[in-house]
């Protein structure tokens, strides 16, 4: 899987935008983390930096045989964000930026 990722400045703090073609994630430097799937946005409920990763956890809902809902949680890592250059536009093959899909039932 290929990836564009640019980091960029906006409203004054460094941020990052990685860019699958189908759905776009963005983090800025205060931990504020949104993901665009279709052109909807939704927003991260918990983004974690441990060194030189980012971790952002996304969550979806599904509706499953109409009575549970199965939370899949999505999670992006972003590596070496400390050493990404602002302007700059890379294209990256995973698994140096990964996504890692997780699920857990949840009653209705």
């Amino acid at each position: 899987m290929k990836a564009r990722v640019l980091t960029t400045v906006a409203w004054g703090k460094r941020m990052v935008v990685v860019d699958f073609g189908n759905v776009v994630v963005s983090v800025d430097e205060s931990g504020t983390v949104a993901r665009y799937l279709n052109g909807k946005p939704e927003v991260a409920t918990k983004w974690e930096e441990t060194g030189p990763e980012i971790r952002l956890f996304i969550p979806r809902e599904e509706e499953t045989e109409g009575l549970k809902k199965r939370i899949i949680c999505g999670e992006l890592v972003i590596e070496n964000l400390n050493n990404a250059k602002v302007g700059r536009v890379v294209e990256v093959e995973f698994p140096e930026y990964r996504i890692f899909e997780r699920a857990k039932e949840t009653p209705a």
